[in-house]
């Protein structure tokens, strides 16, 4: 009984960690990844068709509202801040795309403004800033559940099922 509950507390683990994998990956290739492009894009038109990319991705996946933490809100953690500021900006891009009297140097200073705006800069470079655990929502009350349940039972393997080193003692 105990390899059992060991077992399956193992598959439940690994089935959490390639979930979070999963999901996280697939955040970083249609949102994350067009944020991060938009922020280096050299001309307003392309950083609004990265920016316009990325808000979809946002729109159909209902993360426009909300908080990415589960047990307290914070404005770090907002959603709704984050859609409206992104929003705010790809106006800003639209405004500037249909402005043909749009010198380099607006241009240059708007593309400053909205890389500001998507980027946060790190001791490991510069990153683009997001709620955390944004990859998750709406699930993450789920995920922190089903770590919890996991990751007991996944200690209860090593400590408990684990076959045990029998030390000789030695006599003086």
């Amino acid at each position: 009984m105990k390899d059992f509950i060991g077992i399956i507390s193992l598959f439940i683990f690994i089935a959490l960690v390639g979930s979070v994998g999963k999901l996280d990956i697939e955040f970083t290739q249609s949102c994350e990844g067009y944020l991060k492009r938009a922020a280096d894009a050299n001309t307003v038109s392309i950083a609004k068709e990265e920016l316009g990319k990325a808000l979809k991705y946002l729109k159909d996946n209902d993360l426009t509202h909300g908080s990415t933490h589960i047990l307290y809100k914070t404005p770090s953690s907002d959603l709704g801040f984050l859609y409206k500021n992104l929003t705010a900006s790809y106006k800003v891009l639209d405004k500037a795309s249909k402005n043909e009297s749009l010198s380099n140097l607006e241009e240059s200073n708007i593309l400053i403004k909205l890389r500001e705006s998507l980027l946060d800069r790190g001791s490991d470079g510069d990153h683009v800033s997001l709620p955390k655990f944004i990859s998750l929502f709406p699930y993450q009350d789920r995920f922190f559940i089903w770590f919890l349940f996991g990751l007991p039972g996944l200690l209860w393997l090593f400590l408990f099922t684990m076959p045990k080193k029998k030390v000789k003692h030695r006599k003086w």
